[in-house]
């Protein structure tokens, strides 16, 4: 989960460097897809338990990533309304 989400986070940070939108745009999509990608060859190819585990939990980060992000968004929300309402 923490490679995808750092893969895709690259995506704000390229257009502020580059100067780009569309290149940001890119790299978010392509930051999202490869661990998905990665994970699915892992776990498709013979090898260690440990080789495709680790395959297994790419794609349930992967799987997970807009759970957790909207949990935190919903967080961060209710803080700003706590701090405005005080």
């Amino acid at each position: 989960m923490v490679s995808t989400i750092a893969l895709s986070a690259l995506g704000f940070f390229v257009p502020s460097l580059l100067g780009s939108d569309e290149v940001g745009s890119v790299v978010f999509l392509v930051g999202l897809l490869i661990p998905l990608v990665y994970g699915i060859v892992l776990v498709a190819r013979h090898g260690s338990p440990a080789r495709r585990g680790l395959g297994l939990g790419l794609i349930i980060g992967w799987a997970l990533a807009p759970v957790i992000s909207a949990g935190v968004c919903t967080v961060f929300i209710l803080g700003l309304y706590a701090v405005e309402g005080s």
